[in-house]
């Protein structure tokens, strides 16, 4: 019964929309649209704003003096030289300190092999001190029994 009414009220929904919207087609479909003074402030019309583009605009140019710019290339000229001279010195200084600094240092490879070598032995240690100490639980472990057959 419930689904009766419920297709029954789709039906009915369905029908009353369909006739509403046919009534205001039908009462609409003779007229047309005013054109308001509001619809036609929302566009602009820039056909007005290319008129006023084609006038050479006015330029105020800025004019550079030549002596000045020369000035200005001669003074970073002496300081990108005066920065050179530095750097330069600096290097050197660094060179000199750090030239006998070889000496003082072991290699990478060296280090790995010695660091390789440790940890050889440790394993082997630990390893051995495991086996001796298996070795004595399993002596332990038979010496119980052999008392018990000897008594």
């Amino acid at each position: 019964m419930a689904k009766k009414f419920g297709k029954f009220l789709l039906f009915t929904a369905a029908a009353g929309t369909a006739a509403a919207a046919a009534y205001y087609y039908l009462t609409r479909k003779d007229t047309t649209p005013a054109a308001t003074a509001e619809e036609d402030d929302d566009y602009d019309n820039f056909s007005d704003d290319l008129d006023e583009e084609t006038a050479t605009p006015v330029r105020n140019y800025v004019s550079i003096a030549k002596e000045a710019s020369e000035k200005a290339v001669e003074k970073a000229g002496a300081v990108a030289e005066t920065v050179v001279q530095k750097v330069g010195d600096a290097v050197s200084t660094l060179s000199e300190k750090f030239s006998n600094a070889e000496d003082h240092f072991t290699t990478l490879s060296q280090t790995i092999s010695d660091a390789e070598e440790k940890a050889e032995k440790d394993v082997e240690e630990f390893f051995d001190e495991e086996e001796a100490d298996e070795e004595e639980a399993l002596i332990e472990e038979e010496t119980p029994d052999q008392e018990t057959e000897e008594e």
